[in-house]
């Protein structure tokens, strides 16, 4: 199967409830909708859930070029812990993501056509970051291009965390804990303080040109930190 690269963004959402997040959602995607039509929306799209837990029902819908998808438990409460999942799709990107309360997990990255470039598998990202090349340069102007076009512009995101998404304790740890909501700089906190040797962290253009060995550290892999100016 291999191993993929995931991609944590931060965000500036405060997630209470769901009508609260499409408004706000809405208005910097520049979606035009009613607060009566959003509720509308959820009282006809609310079903039971095919989520593994007992008890649990599920929100789903369309809108304009995303989907949604809640969970929610027997009495309607969203359940925030279980992320919002959101794809997005048109003619140049088809984007899946999750937003937890401190941060978005960006696990799948497609743009559509012909692409030389592949931002899912961590092997072709070892063979970019090794060596400074032009190609390496395409890939983070590529990168940066999606970021800044579909998502920057709802979530005001300033940095962008990879990492692998099964390749030691450490990293799967430190995925764990994104997963339970918590900030990017949170995770660059508690990798220094929870592991002995901590995760490498390579930051912006000092991702590029290490040696290969560093690229992987005895596993798969540090930590690449970007800002996304």
């Amino acid at each position: 199967m291999g191993v993929d690269i995931c991609y944590f963004m931060d965000h500036d959402f405060e997630i209470t409830t769901i009508e609260n997040f499409l408004s706000d959602f809405c208005k910097c995607a520049n979606i035009s909708i009613s607060k009566d039509k959003i509720t509308e929306l959820i009282n006809q799209n609310i079903s039971p859930s095919d989520y593994p837990f007992e008890n649990t029902l599920e929100l789903s819908f369309s809108l304009d070029k995303y989907s949604f998808y809640f969970v929610l438990d027997s009495n309607k409460n969203f359940l925030k812990d279980y992320g919002i999942k959101i794809n997005y799709i048109d003619d140049v990107a088809d984007l899946s993501f999750e937003v937890f309360k401190g941060n978005i997990f960006l696990h799948d990255m497609k743009t559509n056509g012909n692409d030389e470039i592949d931002f899912l598998r961590w092997n072709h990202l070892v063979h970019y970051f090794d060596t400074d090349t032009d190609f390496s340069k395409k890939w983070t102007e590529k990168l940066f291009s999606l970021l800044k076009t579909y998502l920057v512009p709802i979530f005001h995101s300033t940095k962008v965390l990879l990492t692998a998404d099964s390749s030691s304790y450490r990293h799967e740890t430190l995925i764990d804990f994104f997963i339970e909501g918590f900030s990017i700089e949170f995770i660059l906190n508690l990798n220094e303080s929870l592991f002995n040797p901590p995760c490498k962290v390579f930051r912006n253009q000092k991702c590029f040109g290490n040696k290969r060995k560093d690229y992987y550290d005895g596993e798969i892999g540090p930590l690449y930190l970007f800002d996304i100016v």
